[in-house]
């Protein structure tokens, strides 16, 4: 579990920027479409085996199609954004760059050079070594925790044989040794394509001799891969001096680390190296990073990523106007089956360190359930896959992201007719076909059994002879209880909900309509968003049985724990006040009246569950309960038909967002004026603001998703509409 947290920990750091992408496997590629070929780029000469690779595309096209927009005029307008733009004229800095680039022809190249790089498409790459670095750095990181916790564990129970932190030290080093193959920088790459490549070779031409003056270091000309590149080479050898590795040496032996792990330590760090590379290749103006130059070697050999394997769901599913595309190595998505051998074998080495203080035979078991268990879970998990995405430009942002599917976890064979149900003003809806659950449910039922009994085998016989009691009198209430639960949720609650759909539903129609302090009528509304689920019930009886031998099972235990302590006043819970609402039975407990939020809020704010013959819904209004049960289809798309078979969907309605956010600005802005008084040209300019901005937020429409399976994949479509606002 360390392991996996920090892989992906040291993964989220490596592609913050918004990187992402993988290595597909070989086979005989067919020559990709003319059109296709051109939208790729640099994805048509970067090597199939890459560890990531994410492009952005249309970069300056895309701005300058939003800076023609009525939104974009409208924001020019806002009168914060003129004093802002008004600020930014008056800095001296400005009339001293443009002085600067006047005086200085290489300074003016550079800076329209820069500003051509992110005009049109900029990427970033890592070779095929990134995915073993990044492991390998995790599982640096993972020595590190699990020594300082076993550690830990020693200085406060001494159940392990004792170790100093100089000890935990040597052990870490000995752990970076064995993987110390993969400890190399891997390849890195950022590419920028320039729409005037002669421009970006004739600055190179006049950076060289600059840089070989200006830095003492060994630089050369390479030609790689296709481009002509400039390298420095560099080595920890060059920086290692003898005083710094005899500093070194000396700490390693205070922990009493053996002098030859120290000397292969001392040769794995002066093997370091790093080759930082700048240069053009085509198009291409390149900055690179690596331990060595082997990954601008291999660039435009062999199969590209644009053709390999696992870019072929994304080019059956190609549009026009590609925007984004990105690429994750199956080492680094953390998909895929776990190395189970290893796993139980790492344990084993950990079971040894405390096997003198353990109770004979606890290791043996405890091995034995590890690998049954880590079995199980294995079985549930998808053979690793690569994560792909791409984004299109079309009438806004239409993406398909596809990623390792997990056998059963996607039940996508229906459509989601849950959806009909999202209520007559939906602001955001999530829906979902639920897989079995039952047979899950059984197996964790199994393992809770086999860990208690742990517990009962080698913990409870440890109890201090005067809490032996209390031990036995809380098993003898908690365990029938906790039994009688197990068995209704296995026979009737899961039953009554296997295989159904669920929806969750915000909604804009919550509102304070009175002051919580004063209880005074507000002039406007001020509104929120209000949640509610509706879950398909396969069998209503049985549903409604399950809660109420819930509530029996805890009125059972409250009434034993009385009679078995004097000190426990008698407690039971009561059933709850229940009445017909249309078709179905509302179920609810009354808010005390001092206390009830309805004072203040909505007239109908009640929470409660709905219960009818197919659905079960919670809800906070009984008036959003029956239009959650009535039939409210959400607006129809020929992008994205949500109508379609899926495992997931969703709907996000950014109009209905931005009214809601706008007209509680206004009503904010009353409530103040009221009650402080607030100085009217000030007010005007906050309601000048807030009109501008209903406006350009009118540009984003909707969001909606589809999730569901297709060729063993999980295949997410997504469409985010854009559209400028009116005149």
């Amino acid at each position: 579990m360390l392991c996996s947290v920090s892989r992906r920990f040291c993964y989220c750091l490596l592609i913050l920027p918004g990187i992402s992408v993988a290595a597909g496997r070989s086979f005989a590629a067919e020559p990709l479409p003319a059109a296709m070929h051109s939208e790729f780029g640099a994805a048509n000469w970067i090597p199939e085996d890459a560890g990531l690779f994410g492009a952005n595309y249309r970069c300056l096209e895309r701005w300058q199609a939003f800076t023609q927009t009525r939104a974009y005029q409208e924001i020019l307008t806002m009168p914060a954004v003129q004093m802002g733009l008004s600020w930014v004229r008056q800095q001296p800095y400005l009339g001293q760059l443009a002085m600067m680039r006047a005086q200085n022809p290489l300074l003016d190249d550079g800076l329209n050079v820069l500003q051509d790089a992110f005009s049109q498409e900029t990427f970033v790459y890592v070779d095929k070594r990134g995915p073993g670095f990044i492991n390998e750095l995790g599982g640096l990181y993972n020595s590190f925790i699990l020594n300082s916790f076993l550690q830990g564990i020693n200085e406060s129970t001494a159940a392990l044989p004792a170790y100093s932190e100089e000890e935990n030290k040597a052990r870490i080093l000995r752990d970076l040794l064995a993987t110390q193959d993969d400890l190399h920088v891997p390849g890195l790459v950022f590419g920028f394509r320039l729409s005037d490549p002669q421009a970006g070779r004739d600055l190179l031409a006049r950076l060289t001799p600059i840089l070989r003056q200006s830095i003492p270091l060994p630089f050369q000309e390479e030609s790689l891969g296709g481009g002509e590149f400039l390298t420095l080479s560099l080595s920890a050898a060059m920086f290692l001096t003898p005083d710094a590795q005899a500093r070194m040496e000396a700490e390693f032996e205070l922990a009493d680390v053996d002098a030859e792990t120290v000397e292969q330590f001392v040769a794995f760090v002066r093997s370091q190296t790093l080759s930082i590379s700048l240069g053009m290749r085509d198009d291409y103006l390149l900055f690179s990073l690596g331990a060595d130059n082997s990954h601008l070697k291999n660039l435009g050999s062999g199969i590209s990523l644009a053709e390999c394997k696992a870019l072929a769901p994304l080019r059956k599913h190609f549009r026009s106007r590609l925007i984004g595309l990105s690429y994750v190595h199956p080492g680094l998505t953390q998909s895929g089956k776990m190395d189970v051998e290893g796993t139980v074998a790492k344990l084993g080495d950990l079971l040894k360190l405390a096997e003198e203080k353990m109770p004979t035979g606890l290791a043996e078991r405890v091995i034995t359930d590890a690998t049954s268990l880590l079995s199980e879970i294995n079985e549930s998990l998808p053979e690793a896959q690569p994560t792909v995405s791409a984004s299109f430009w079309n009438e806004g942002t239409e993406s398909f992201t596809f990623s390792a599917l997990a056998p059963g976890s996607l039940e996508s064979g229906k459509p989601l007719s849950i959806l009909s149900h999202a209520g007559q003003s939906p602001l955001l809806a999530l829906a979902a076909h639920s897989p079995p659950s039952l047979p899950h449910y059984n197996r964790l039922v199994f393992w809770i059994q086999r860990f208690y009994g742990y517990f009962t085998d080698y913990a409870a016989p440890q109890i201090p002879a005067e809490s032996v009691a209390d031990f036995e009198q809380f098993e003898a209430l908690a365990l029938p209880a906790l039994q009688n639960f197990h068995e209704t949720t296995r026979d009737l609650l899961l039953p009554s909900l296997e295989g159904g759909q669920s929806l969750f539903v915000l909604d804009a129609d919550g509102a304070l309509t009175k002051s919580p302090d004063t209880k005074e009528l507000l002039s406007q509304p001020i509104r929120f968003p209000r949640p509610a689920m509706i879950v398909e019930l396969k069998d209503a009886q049985k549903f409604i049985a399950a809660w109420r031998q819930y509530r029996e099972i805890a009125n059972s235990l409250l009434l034993e724990v009385a009679k078995a302590n004097a000190d426990v006043s008698e407690t039971q819970l009561p059933p709850p006040v229940q009445r017909r609402l249309g078709d179905a039975t509302l179920y609810t407990y009354p808010i005390l009246a001092e206390y009830d939020p309805a004072l203040y809020l909505n007239d109908d704010f009640e929470p409660h569950a709905l219960v009818s013959s197919k659905y079960f819904v919670l809800s906070l209004s009984s008036q959003h309960s029956q239009q959650l049960l009535g039939d409210h289809p959400l607006p129809a798309s020929a992008k994205i038909d949500l109508e379609q078979p899926a495992g997931r969907a969703a709907w996000f309605d950014f109009l209905a967002l931005k009214d809601l956010i706008c007209d509680d600005a206004e009503a904010i802005l009353a409530l103040v004026e009221d009650e402080k008084g607030l100085d009217p040209n000030l007010s005007l300019l906050i309601d000048m603001h807030i009109d501008k901005f209903r406006r350009i937020l009118g540009a984003v429409h909707n969001y909606r998703s589809r999730t569901y399976e297709e060729e063993g994949l999980c295949v997410k479509h997504s469409w985010l509409k854009l559209q400028d606002i009116d005149q």
